[in-house]
């Protein structure tokens, strides 16, 4: 009796992994994989994900520093985004997984690939030349329309009503919430400081249109693409020789892309603390 038990339950077991296989597979977006592999993403590396140009790699010459015939002799190779650390080579041409970095106060030395103390503000020292790899320079928040091809990755774009809340390009439905101790998304990450909103950031995704400013009513920018970046399909933060002010008792309209006259000047930003 005891073994006929066991054989039922056993038998049960099996179906009911079998159902939970066929579910998966036939439902993998509503039952499992995306918003976990979402989290996940979002919780080990930056909310954008850098370019593939800007990874370090042993199996060419994109780092600018060897070549594929001499990668098996490297043993440092540059990182393209930092320059506080570098990484190895290994004999086989892979890349070890974890970067040398620097001890505080020093950096890599461009072309002995070695950590040296910083001379000034190390600016001839290391260099970063494409400023998609360079995390100094601010980033442009992505809006769901101006997301980059699927084959470049995965990256978030804002929330168009809550900062605290951003997307993932390609999986639009899925809301990944910044922690309460960060609570405001710039584009790259969660932040504490409100007015890195991407609400609050002016955003030029056409060259010859006017934009608001969003911490001002009064001003407007004119984006005309003076770096030539729009030109190259992608939006761009206008800068200060792109900014203009409406005459005295008007204020810009995002509606009708004029200044108009108005009693009352409520600023897109009003809401943060400036």
């Amino acid at each position: 009796m005891a073994s006929s038990i066991s054989s039922t339950v056993l038998k049960c077991l099996v179906t009911f992994a079998f159902l939970i296989l066929v579910t998966r597979a036939c439902a993998p977006y509503s039952y499992r994989s995306i918003e976990t592999v979402l989290f996940n993403f979002a919780s080990t590396v930056p909310a954008r994900q850098l370019p593939v140009k800007c990874l370090p790699t042993c199996e060419d010459d994109t780092n600018g520093t060897y070549t594929a015939d001499e990668k098996h002799a490297a043993e440092h190779i540059r990182d393209p985004s930092r320059c506080d650390q570098y990484w190895i080579c290994l004999p086989n041409g892979t890349l070890f997984d974890q970067p040398h970095v620097c001890p505080e106060g020093w950096i890599v030395n461009i072309d002995d690939l070695v950590c040296e103390p910083i001379i000034n503000d190390g600016s001839d020292q290391c260099n970063i030349p494409d400023p998609d790899c360079d995390p100094s320079i601010p980033k442009v928040c992505y809006r769901e329309d101006t997301c980059p091809p699927p084959e470049d990755g995965i990256y978030p774009y804002a929330d168009e009503e809550d900062c605290s809340v951003y997307h993932a390009c390609h999986f639009g439905d899925v809301d990944i919430e910044c922690d309460p101790a960060t609570p405001y998304f710039n584009g790259q990450e969660c932040v504490e400081d409100a007015n890195q909103c991407c609400k609050c950031q002016a955003v030029c995704n056409d060259a010859w249109t006017f934009i608001p400013d969003p911490f001002d009513c009064q001003n407007y920018y004119l984006c005309q693409d003076l770096d030539g970046i729009i030109a190259g399909g992608d939006p761009y933060i206008p800068t200060d020789e792109e900014r203009f002010t409406c005459p005295e008792g008007e204020v810009f309209n995002a509606s009708t892309k004029h200044c108009i006259e108005s009693q009352t000047c409520q600023s897109i930003c009003d809401f943060v603390i400036v």
